[in-house]
Parts: structure tokens; sequence; C-alpha cells
């Protein structure tokens, strides 16, 4: 555009030029009639050639005023043309400056959008970098189950330590009455001792009889009473009490298993035996029975300190073993309960701390269940 301006403006002096050289040119023409005169004189000096002078004068200085006419209105063309071409490139450069200038705003605001999400990745980066990572996650996620399943667990042992403490509430309560009823039947039998003994200061057969004869009901009743407790507490199956109450019938203070024993009970199992419900292998128990017997000595020890019994040392497995070569009915088999052998060496050891305490009040006609001895002898 500025090229063609450039070229506007030459062709335009050009232009200018001309008709300046024109104008000069008549105007230097008409200023100097006397020399054209001489000239015309000097050329035309008959009468006819003067006047075909004048004319030819006169056409020419027509041509050159039509001349000058059209060298002034194709100025005038030109000066408008150019004058509009002018105008034109300069709404042109305006419409531009203001292109360029809504440009110029437009990159402002994208660099301003692009420094914003510059500065919200910035941010994001920021925040992404101060969010644990996927093993975090999984490492939390893992501890929360964790703690979940302690809190549970928890829970449980805190219900069943509540139920615990409930049972053992009630259980209290229940001695606290039996303590009561001991207390006041102790109280009648102090009584009726006395009783008795007055009776007997003061020779007194019959009164005697009598309180001898309460005495007898009362022992009697009380020996009903005790065994209807035990056989219900062997029956529910809660042998601390029943080793609670045996205790304080025999007078016996504590039970005392050793290494020994328990490596001469393991050393002493047959191997030819049926496995047990635990289905472990007896050879292995007889050839350990060195590196066991600690083991076996310590939870040994444990029950009977806590005076209960695991509940999978009680589990038993009942194997029907046929009682005829062909058998047909249920009744042809005999059911045989396979015991823990670790249950077996425990009765064991506490057989051979017991029989010595019963041994003398035995009947010394019982035969069944006594070593050497049998029922047929």
């Amino acid at each position: 555009q500025k090229q063609q301006i450039l070229q506007l403006h030459a062709r335009i002096r050009e232009n200018e030029l001309r008709a300046e050289q024109v104008l000069h040119s008549q105007r230097v023409w008409l200023d100097d009639p006397p020399f054209q005169k001489e000239s015309a004189l000097r050329t035309c000096k008959q009468p006819s050639d003067r006047l075909y002078c004048d004319e030819e004068l006169g056409r020419k200085l027509a041509v050159a005023e039509l001349e000058v006419l059209h060298l002034s209105e194709f100025f005038k063309q030109v000066n408008h043309k150019y004058t509009e071409d002018i105008r034109k490139l300069e709404e042109k450069i305006k419409t531009r400056d203001r292109y360029i200038s809504s440009l110029k705003k437009k990159c402002q605001r994208e660099s301003e959008q692009i420094r914003e999400k510059q500065q919200r990745i910035e941010t994001l980066e920021k925040y992404l970098s101060d969010l644990p990572t996927l093993d975090e996650v999984q490492t939390q996620s893992q501890q929360q189950e964790e703690v979940q399943q302690k809190a549970k667990h928890l829970e449980r042992t805190a219900s069943r330590l509540q139920q615990s403490l409930e049972e053992g509430y009630a259980l209290m309560k229940e001695k606290d009455i039996r303590m009561e009823m001991q207390t006041m039947r102790e109280k009648e039998l102090i009584a009726s001792v006395q009783r008795n003994k007055r009776a007997f200061i003061a020779q007194d057969t019959v009164g005697a009889k009598n309180v001898q004869k309460e005495l007898k009901k009362e022992l009697r009743a009380a020996k009903e009473k005790y065994k209807d407790q035990l056989e219900g507490r062997l029956e529910v199956n809660n042998s601390r009490e029943v080793w609670g109450g045996t205790r304080k019938i025999t007078g016996f203070t504590s039970l005392i298993i050793t290494t020994g024993q328990v490596r001469n009970q393991l050393s002493k199992i047959n191997v030819r035996k049926a496995r047990g419900p635990e289905n472990t292998n007896l050879r292995v128990l007889k050839a350990c029975a060195g590196q066991l017997a600690g083991a076996f000595e310590h939870l040994f020890s444990l029950s009977l300190k806590l005076m209960k019994v695991p509940d999978i040392w009680k589990t038993s497995c009942i194997v029907p073993v046929p009682k005829k070569t062909r058998p047909s009915t249920p009744g042809d088999y005999r059911s045989v309960a396979l015991t823990l052998h670790v249950m077996k060496i425990f009765e064991r050891l506490i057989l051979q701390h017991l029989k010595p305490l019963v041994c003398d009040s035995m009947d010394p006609l019982q035969f069944a269940f006594q070593e050497i001895i049998g029922v047929e002898q």
C-alpha cells in the first residue's frame, strides 16, 4: 500500500509538472505578442498569408486552450482520485489499526487467560503434590480396615466381657444366696448340736434321740442337695465348679504336673492305636516326647490353674465298628469314640494324683475300672 501511494504521488507530480510546463509555455507565448507578430510578419508577408497565419494561430490557441482544459480536468480527476485513494487508504489504515488494537486486546486477554491457567495449574500441582499417592491411599485403607477389625474385635471382647460379668454377677448372687442358706443351715445344725449337748448333759435320752434324728435328716437332705448340684454341674459340663467342689471336699490345695511326667506319658504312647479327631501322627508324638513335653506341661498347668478344659480337647469322633463280618442293620455296629490323645495324657496325669486320694475310701469289692484286676476275676 505504501508503494502504491508513493507511485500515485510520483504520477501526480509528473502530471503537475507537465501541466505547469504547458501553462507556462502558453503564458509566455501570450505574454510576447510583438515577438509573435514579428515572427508572423516575417513568415507572413502577404495579407492572405497573414490571415492564414492568424487563423492558424487561433486554431493553435484554441487547441492549446482545449488541451489546458483537458489537462485541468484530468488534473482534477487525478486529484479527486488521489484524494479518494488517500481517503480509502486512510480508512483501511484506520480499520487496520482498529483490527491491530483488537488483536492486541485479544492477545492481552489470551495472555491473561494463559497466566490465570498457569496459576491454576500451579495451584493444582501444589494441591496434587499435597494429596496422598495411590500406595498411601491403599496403606491408609488397609490401616482403616485393620482399625475397624480391631474395633469390631474390641466390641466383641467387650460384649463377651459384659456377658461374663453378668454371668459372674449372677453367679455371685447365687453364691451369696447359697452362703446365706448355708449359714442358716449351719446355725440350725449348731443349734441342734447344742440341744443335743444340753439333752446329753441333762441325760434326756428322748430329747437326744429326737435331736439326732433331726441331725441325720438334715445331713441326708444336705447330701442329696449337694449330689443334685454336682450332677447338674456335670450335665452342664461345668468342670470348674466340679473341681472347686472337689477341692473343698477333699481339702486338696494344688495339683502339680512336671515335665518329666508329661515326657514319660508321651513316650508310653501306643503307636498302633487309631488317630484321634486331630489326626496327629502318634509316631511323631512319641519320637518328639522330649521336645513337646515342655509345651504340653505349660498347657496342662494353665488348664489346671484356670480350672477350664479347652473345648477342642473335649471333642470326640464316633466311629462305627461292625460286630459281624456282614452287618446289615445299625444294631450290628458298635460305636467307638476316638478322643484326642493329648486329652488322654492329661487324664492319665490327673488320675495319677487323684488315685492315691481315693484308694483308701474305695470298696474292696470294686473290681471294674481297676488295673490288673478284672471283672471276671
